[in-house]
């Protein structure tokens, strides 16, 4: 690989190890180090380490940079995550849909609409998106934690359902006490059913 590959690669891995300056300040050098190259996928990391550091204003600037976005799944799934936080409901519900155009395949893009659409009130759709998402991959932790937490929120006794994913996400993380919680609401909420 070559410099600008192993740099790139590096930056990933500092993301991942929450090194969010280390990465900023070595995806910066990878815009100077080849003018040449396509910047998009480093404007997309740009924008995840501002949205990881809550720097939500900052990561639409850095959005601003991609060539097409309304092109990129990620990078429109990243945007709508952006307004969300900046409450900028109705911009965010835009973006995603337009993102859900581009994105049939996309796991996370229905993870985080399916999550946006469950805080906003429609838990229905919510969950349906974050079905989606599972389907596409059955193995991701974060959306095992949305879907059960989805299934808590419904009224449509989905228990088990919960159950299930939240199970998944304790046999893999028996340390991770918020699923523990989670666990807890749902033998709480399965002994109250029982009782009606």
């Amino acid at each position: 690989p070559s410099n600008y590959e192993a740099l790139y690669r590096l930056c990933i891995i500092h993301i991942e190890d929450k090194e969010y300056e280390v990465a900023k300040e070595k995806l910066l050098q990878l815009l100077k180090m080849d003018p040449e190259r396509e910047t998009d996928p480093v404007y997309i990391l740009l924008s995840d380490v501002s949205r990881l550091q809550k720097d939500y204003d900052m990561a639409l600037e850095y959005l601003a940079n991609i060539s097409n976005i309304d092109e990129s799944t990620e990078a429109l799934t990243s945007k709508a995550a952006c307004e969300e936080k900046l409450g900028h409901v109705d911009d965010a519900r835009a973006i995603y849909q337009r993102a859900l155009v581009l994105g049939h395949e996309h796991a996370p893009l229905f993870r985080r609409y399916g999550w946006f659409l469950i805080k906003v009130g429609d838990i229905h759709n919510g969950t349906d998106n974050l079905v989606k998402s599972y389907q596409l991959e059955p193995k991701c932790i974060k959306t095992h934690k949305k879907l059960g937490r989805a299934y808590l929120l419904s009224e449509d006794n989905k228990i088990d359902e919960a159950f299930k994913h939240f199970n998944f996400v304790y046999d893999r993380q028996p340390e991770d006490y918020i699923v523990l919680m989670r666990l807890g609401q749902a033998f709480e909420r399965k002994g109250v059913q029982r009782n009606q």
